[in-house]
């Protein structure tokens, strides 16, 4: 009979959320720019991952791959340093075990695009 981590079953795992209560998430990127909540439009653009690295470093702001802002907030496809970011609708970042994963993974893809 085993009594470690490897008796707890793999769904049991992907259930744990691992908080990142340092940084802010926002849940409804797909359809409201994560800077200033407005509803996307046709002149959106989707931000690089310098521009997602540089909300992470300079906000506290994780946003997904492939999320789209407001054109205005950009300069050469980088976020304008003068931004301010409407938190009322943000939430602490956590993710699952299998999310996490991906998040580390897509970390590393970040740094490696933008050195």
């Amino acid at each position: 009979m085993e009594n470690d981590a490897s008796a707890v079953s793999t769904s049991e795992m992907e259930e744990v959320k691992i908080p990142f209560d340092e940084y802010l998430s926002s849940p409804d990127c797909a359809v409201r720019c994560c800077i200033c909540r407005a509803l996307l439009t046709a002149d959106a653009a989707e931000l690089s991952n310098a521009a997602r690295v540089d909300l992470l470093i300079d906000q506290d702001l994780y946003v997904s791959p492939g999320i789209r802002v407001c054109s205005r907030h950009l300069f050469r496809g980088r976020i304008l340093p003068d931004i301010t970011i409407d938190r009322n609708r943000l939430q602490p970042l956590s993710f699952n075990v299998a999310s996490a994963k991906e998040l580390i993974n897509d970390l590393v893809f970040q740094l490696r695009m933008v050195s």
